[in-house]
């Protein structure tokens, strides 16, 4: 199965001791992409560089104001912000 485009990321922060969080994240809304932990991403980078990862956490942040629910995704700890720049494409890779 071909990677499915989950979003493009718009930021990126780290938590201590946690790892790396991008945001906005996929969407939350109901019939969207479901997403586990331990899912595999690959992460396209604007330089054209791309690497594989995995989802070590999901949090769900909704914006009332703006009708938006996302999920922004924590990667694991040897993932810093600085290895996943603004206009990263992540990619979701289909289980087996």
């Amino acid at each position: 199965m071909e990677p499915i485009l989950l979003f493009i990321v718009e930021d990126a922060f780290q938590i201590t001791n946690r790892g790396c969080v991008l945001a906005p994240g996929p969407s939350g809304e109901a019939g969207a992409q479901p997403l586990r932990i331990g899912d595999r991403l690959q992460l396209r980078k604007p330089d054209g560089q791309s690497f594989e990862t995995v989802i070590q956490g999901v949090e769900m942040l909704g914006r009332p104001r703006q009708m938006v629910i996302t999920a922004p995704i924590l990667l694991p700890r040897d993932i810093t912000k600085n290895d996943v720049p603004k206009g990263t494409e992540v990619w979701f890779i289909p289980r087996g």
